[in-house]
């Protein structure tokens, strides 16, 4: 039996998104084979379609496939649960969890996978039924990044939002603390690279203790255009996280002046709801870090050797930084004179809550320490095999021409060795740092209890008299 010619239109709209896409003609499916006769003809690419025209389409055409790059509703295919366009990265895992994730449906999940405990539900009445989960039993940082790279052009005004349900949070064994002493608290995160501020510690629960999903949005007026990619994780940077993430309906558009003006007048801008974030581009000084290093057509191995001897000064800097930081005077300080009672307790309590906050955070930075060693140990061990294994193969080549050299890409383990380096000494000194606080708290506790008892001595002395 023979069909007839019939037109297929595919119609896709994207404006913020980088994305190579390959258009696939075939007979049959993945999984899905068939027999017979395909042919296909006048293949056209039309990029001048306006955004009129476009909407026009989705709203009254039912013959054209639609897909917008700009929203991303988290969908996997029908014989795999894996999102489309994302990359898991499993960040922080010390305590080997069993980690389950991917795309659920909330009508079905529970049947379907045994991890889900209860059904997140649907994040909007008119959104997608799928969210993407990631659940673990004891506490990580793992990530979903974005295949696709969304771009914000400069003095452009865009909006980000996703929808984010947690439940079931359970935060490291011992709790965290910031330099200045403060808890930190435990959740998900959504990363956009490029800004310069996201959200973390995520934790949807509502005053009752009843989990909902909430809407997550960044207002983005950047003052330079820069190219981001969006990471969904549970728990983020240094702060593992076990329980349950969802997200859900994630879309970046772009708006007006105007609509910009109007959204943000909801919120005072000096105290924001903790969903919503005013963001511009991160500083330069965090792109710098975070820029990839460019070799341009050189040969890779041609530096592994100047790339590890970089590694070896940045750690002799190091020390000569931290002997400087020791050298350096410190500030005089007034005391009054007059004995306080009170205060004196008061200043011996603060004492030992900022000791046990500097212990925790060395206790901390020494593990973490540690993980970075073994892992720059076994980079330049990755690194070194790659070039002897590239010299290896340079030497057969030369004897026969027929042998096509490829070299491997280790720029990525270039870049580990170089952060690995630099991190290593940052912890170090921040030890150090910490430890020299510690001793100076030691220090002024010894001072005060003399200062305290010659005082008392001096007191009894003139009550005598």
């Amino acid at each position: 039996k023979t069909s007839g010619w019939k037109n297929y239109s595919l119609y896709i709209q994207n404006y913020l998104t980088e994305q190579n896409i390959t258009a696939t003609l075939a007979l049959g499916a993945e999984n899905e084979s068939v027999s017979g006769y395909a042919f296909f003809d006048n293949v056209k690419i039309d990029t001048s379609i306006t955004e009129e025209t476009f909407n026009d389409v989705v709203a009254n055409d039912t013959n054209v496939y639609v897909s917008n790059l700009n929203s991303n509703w988290l969908d996997a295919t029908d014989t795999n649960d894996t999102p489309l366009l994302w990359t898991q990265n499993v960040i922080e895992n010390e305590q080997s969890a069993n980690i389950y994730s991917g795309i659920i449906d909330y009508r079905n999940c529970e049947d379907k996978f045994a991890f889900i405990n209860s059904t997140p539900g649907k994040a909007t009445e008119d959104g997608s039924n799928n969210s993407l989960v990631i659940n673990a039993n004891s506490p990580v940082y793992v990530e979903y990044a974005s295949n696709l790279t969304y771009t914000f052009n400069a003095e452009t005004y865009y909006k980000l939002s996703v929808f984010v349900k947690t439940t079931n949070l359970t935060e490291d064994l011992v709790d965290d603390y910031t330099e200045d002493g403060q808890l930190i608290t435990h959740g998900a995160s959504i990363i956009v690279t490029g800004i310069d501020t996201n959200f973390t510690s995520i934790n949807t629960a509502n005053a009752q203790g009843e989990n909902e999903w909430k809407e997550y949005i960044f207002y983005i007026y950047p003052t330079e255009s820069t190219t981001s990619t969006i990471k969904l994780g549970l728990g983020c940077e240094n702060m593992p996280t076990a329980g349950y993430a969802y997200f859900s309906n994630l879309n970046v558009s772009s708006l007006t002046e105007d609509e910009y003006n109007n959204e943000i007048l909801e919120y005072d801008e000096e105290n924001l709801p903790s969903n919503v974030l005013l963001a511009t581009n991160a500083p330069k000084d965090d792109e710098e870090e975070n820029a990839g290093s460019n070799f341009g057509n050189f040969d890779p191995f041609a530096f592994s050797t100047i790339i590890i001897a970089v590694a070896i000064l940045v750690a002799i800097a190091g020390v000569f930084f931290k002997k400087f930081y020791r050298a350096r005077p410190k500030k005089a300080k007034v005391v009054n004179n007059n004995y306080d009672r009170l205060q004196t307790l008061l200043k011996d309590v603060d004492r030992r809550e900022r000791k046990t906050a500097i212990n925790h955070k060395i206790k901390l930075l020494k593990e973490e320490l540690e993980q970075s060693r073994e892992f720059l140990a076994q980079e330049i061990a990755e690194l070194q095999k790659q070039t002897d294994s590239y010299n290896t193969a340079k030497e057969i080549a030369k004897d026969n021409p027929n042998v096509q050299l490829e070299v491997p890409d280790v720029k990525q383990i270039q870049k580990n060795i170089e952060a690995q380096t630099i991190k290593i000494e940052q912890i170090e000194l921040d030890i150090e740092i910490l430890e020299d606080e510690k001793e100076r708290i030691n220090q002024q506790a010894k001072k005060d209890v003399e200062k305290t008892t010659e005082k008392l001595s001096k007191s009894e002395n003139k009550n005598r008299k």
